[in-house]
Parts: C-alpha cells; sequence; structure tokens
C-alpha cells in the first residue's frame, strides 16, 4: 500500500498503471525524461514504502504542460543522500557529465 486515491490505497501495480496511461499525455519531446524520473519514484516507493505520489504527480503534470527536455531530470531523491550527491545523480542520469 502506498499512497491515497481518495479512500482507495493503491499498490504500486496501479502506480504503474497510472504511470503508462499518463505517459500518453506527456509531450513527446518528454518522454525520455518522463522514463527516467518516473521509473525512480517507483523504485524508491518500493524501498521505502512511503508515499511520494504527490511529489511524483507534480512532476508528471509538468512534463505534460511545458518542455522540460533540456534540464535535467528531477529524480526521487534517496533516503540520506546528499544534495550534492543528489544534483550530481540528476545530472549524470540527463547525460549532463561533465
Amino acid at each position: 500500500m502506498y499512497g491515497s486515491k481518495g479512500d482507495r490505497v493503491m499498490t504500486i501495480d496501479r502506480i504503474k498503471e497510472i504511470i503508462l496511461r499518463e505517459r500518453n499525455k506527456v509531450m513527446y519531446c518528454n518522454r525520455d525524461l518522463y522514463d527516467l524520473v518516473c521509473n525512480s519514484y517507483v523504485r524508491e516507493m518500493q524501498k521505502r514504502k512511503e508515499d511520494l505520489t504527490s511529489v511524483l504527480s507534480l512532476r508528471i503534470r509538468t512534463m505534460q504542460s511545458r518542455d522540460v527536455s533540456m534540464i535535467p531530470p528531477l529524480l526521487c531523491q534517496r533516503r540520506g543522500e546528499t544534495n550534492n550527491d543528489y544534483i550530481t545523480r540528476c545530472y549524470y542520469a540527463g547525460d549532463y557529465k561533465s
């Protein structure tokens, strides 16, 4: 059980179904970024067993409404990960290696 949608408790399988359905609404230029971000959040939800759906939903809405293909992906920050390590991981995931 992860997040709740009204009175329903969502499972990780249900969250994956929603992610797949919402992908069709994402601007084509953002789809690679969308896949990276969503996979990051799903992995963290499986590890943490906590509700990250509201943050993921915000990320999805952003990718559906504007071109963000030229910025590093806003991955889910791992528990215990420093801000510098998080930023570095986002840049590397987006292929912005220095």
